[in-house]
């Protein structure tokens, strides 16, 4: 899944340089967004760290914030990284975009991988699903309030351009959320 979305915003640029000349402020249309669910959907290359059912959510999910919240300057703006419109353009493409996207497929994945590790261990396994339903609940309620914003400074202050689900679960304040919500979870569950 590594670096999903500057390969999805490059591959995404083409099409939409192609299709339209920009002006200032120029809305992302309906038919961009569509070719860009396409294009999304059909990239299993950069989306392997998801279900299908997730990959089809996230690229549905992007495609509606994209033509609410960009716009074609700021997707050409996006090409240049080393000019302060294409770190904006990053910026405003992460926040307003990817993030708000990758919250419920990372929390499926915070939730399938405790299952199947509770499963494995049989005197765990019957309270398994409420606890991985409190891991997942409290890891997407993290990256919400808490996650997106740490990972936005690391962004802005490295120039770090990663997959955002990458660079969130790279992170040192994601990893110990997730061991202090194991066993805020795990006190929740057993009695």
């Amino acid at each position: 899944m590594k670096q999903i979305f500057v390969f999805m915003a490059m591959m995404w640029i083409g099409s939409v340089v192609m299709m339209h000349t920009a002006n200032a402020d120029t809305p992302i249309t309906k038919e961009q967004a569509k070719k860009f669910y396409k294009d999304c959907v059909g990239n299993n290359l950069a989306l392997q760290g998801m279900t299908p059912l997730q990959r089809d959510y996230f690229c549905s999910c992007s495609a509606v914030q994209m033509e609410k919240n960009l716009t074609v300057e700021d997707i050409q703006n996006f090409s240049n990284q080393k000019t302060p419109a294409g770190r904006a353009a990053m910026v405003k493409m992460l926040e307003r975009v990817q993030f708000p996207c990758i919250i419920r497929p990372l929390g499926d994945n915070v939730r399938d991988e405790c299952v199947r590790r509770a499963s494995a261990n049989p005197q765990f396994a019957a309270g398994g699903k409420k606890y991985c339903g409190c891991l997942a609940d409290t890891m997407m309620t993290y990256v919400k309030k808490v996650g997106v914003a740490e990972t936005l400074y690391r962004v802005n202050m490295t120039g770090e351009v990663r997959d955002p689900m990458e660079s969130l679960l790279s992170s040192s304040g994601y990893s110990n959320e997730l061991i202090r919500n194991y066993y805020s979870c795990f006190g929740g569950v057993l009695p």
